[in-house]
This record gives C-alpha cells, sequence and structure tokens, in this order.
C-alpha cells in the first residue's frame, strides 16, 4: 500500500498541494485576497503529475530491479504444496 501512495498518488498530489500551499500564502500577504488564486493552472499541474508518477515509475524499476542474468522458476506443485517461483 505504501508503494503504491509512493508511486502513483504522491507524484499526482503534491503539484496541486504546492500550488494550495502558494495560494494559502498568496491569500494572506495579499491587499486583495480575493483574486489570488483564481486562475488555477490546470493545464501545468496535471501534465506535471503526471511527469512525477513517470519518473517515479523508472526510479522504482531501477531501484527495485533484479539483476540479468538470473533464470526465473516458476510456481509449482511439490507434495501437495505450491513452491513459489524464484530467480536463480
Amino acid at each position: 500500500m505504501l508503494r503504491v501512495f509512493l508511486q502513483f498518488v504522491l507524484p499526482m498530489i503534491f503539484p496541486t498541494a504546492l500550488w494550495l500551499v502558494w495560494v494559502w500564502f498568496e491569500k494572506k500577504r495579499s491587499n486583495d485576497p480575493e483574486k489570488v488564486g483564481r486562475d488555477t493552472p490546470w493545464v501545468w499541474l496535471i501534465p506535471i503529475g503526471f511527469a512525477l508518477s513517470i519518473i517515479s515509475l523508472i526510479t522504482w524499476g531501477v531501484v527495485q530491479g533484479d539483476k540479468s542474468g538470473k533464470t526465473y522458476t516458476a510456481p509449482r506443485l511439490e507434495n501437495g504444496k505450491i513452491v513459489p517461483g524464484k530467480f536463480e
């Protein structure tokens, strides 16, 4: 569950959360808080979220990837018990 959150949810939410924090600070600082944040940059927030998701997928694959050159042994049934698959 944590992997799903870190790999998919967080990269999609992070740009929008960062923008919302910026709007909050700007409203406190501005003379006219009604105008701050009115033009939400969804055109930029959504692609940045997707880009961060893709970067996290690539990073996760590189960091968690298994060494190449190993052979995979498929799961099998031995003496009525399932032996899980593994790399050897």
